[in-house]
């Protein structure tokens, strides 16, 4: 990959730099500087590519999410459609009432759910029976960044992001 090969470019450079510095006046050979600079624009020229790679991956994913949204779409219209079809079946056939065709047959299951009353307090609930109420803690990240004051368990840590435009 093109990281190993900057990184060869990188100690090159280095290597030619020690090698060819002049240690009493600290001038370095015409050839050598022109080596340091054949490097450089080689290593310019995979950054350059391994950033380019970079932002097209990004505007593919872009194209991508776009796709899926379109998708995601055509496949509520799809559900939709099918649950209005099986609302319309409902409505035509009693109740229990099985139908069979030679591709497709209609027929009914039992089954339980719960419903509970729109009202219903859950705190309460969670006193008298603890095992029916369900808790999810989650760790509120932008209320961290604000607060003032933080256990010792939680630090905010500053991070240096790169762009790539």
């Amino acid at each position: 990959m093109g990281v190993f090969k900057v990184r060869d470019i990188n100690l090159q450079i280095e290597d030619i730099l020690l090698d060819n510095t002049n240690q009493e006046t600290g001038e370095i050979s015409e050839e050598a500087l022109q080596k340091v600079q054949d490097l450089e624009l080689e290593r310019n020229i995979l950054i350059h590519d391994i950033a380019l790679a970079k932002v097209n991956y990004e505007q593919e994913s872009t194209l991508v999410d776009a796709e899926i949204k379109r998708l995601q779409a055509l496949k509520k219209e799809r559900l939709n459609k099918s649950e209005f079809l099986k609302k319309l079946l409902r409505s035509m056939l009693p109740e229990g009432e099985k139908i069979k065709f030679d591709n497709i047959e209609v027929t009914w299951r039992k089954s339980k759910a719960v419903e509970h009353v729109e009202n219903l307090n859950l705190y309460e609930l969670s006193k008298s029976n603890p095992d029916l109420v369900r808790i999810k803690y989650k760790l509120d990240k932008t209320a961290c960044k604000k607060s003032k004051a933080l256990p010792q368990q939680i630090e905010i840590v500053e991070k240096l992001n790169m762009v790539v435009k």
